[in-house]
């Protein structure tokens, strides 16, 4: 389900695409990101136009809380940098992403959450299963 999001604008994981050539085919359930990058970008596309139910979908089961609530939480994610990854390939099992997710609080401060993500691929599909805090 897109949320607060026309298709022909700029898909919010910044690749400067249409989100409906982008991230909008994975989160309508269209089809599946074949990387462990392209499930981070449309994940963080998801966290900005407040997509629980795709984020849970993309979540390992292993780390996946009960509830989100990203309603409840004012956050405004506002800007995606890929820092780098590792493995994460179509045929590879595992993949790690590093990123920057820059926001806006509900104080208007700003912030950066820098993490490495670990993406594993089960049936054919790329989850999120855990990050690492980068510190600076």
């Amino acid at each position: 389900m897109i949320l607060n999001q026309n298709k022909t604008k700029p898909c919010p994981c910044g690749s400067n695409k249409r989100f409906d050539l982008c991230c909008g085919p994975y989160i309508n359930g269209v089809k599946k990101p074949s990387t462990a990058k392209a499930l981070m970008k449309s994940r963080f596309t998801a966290y900005a136009l407040a997509n629980e139910e795709y984020l849970k979908a993309t979540w390992h089961p292993f780390s996946c809380p009960q509830k989100l609530e990203l309603n409840k939480d004012k956050t405004q994610w506002q800007q995606l940098k890929i820092l780098g990854s590792k493995k994460g390939k179509s045929l590879d099992k595992k993949g790690w992403v590093a990123f920057a997710a820059f926001y806006l609080d509900e104080s208007g401060q700003q912030g950066v959450l820098k993490e490495e993500s670990l993406f594993v691929r089960e049936a054919g599909q790329w989850l999120y299963h855990s990050g690492t805090p980068i510190e600076d």
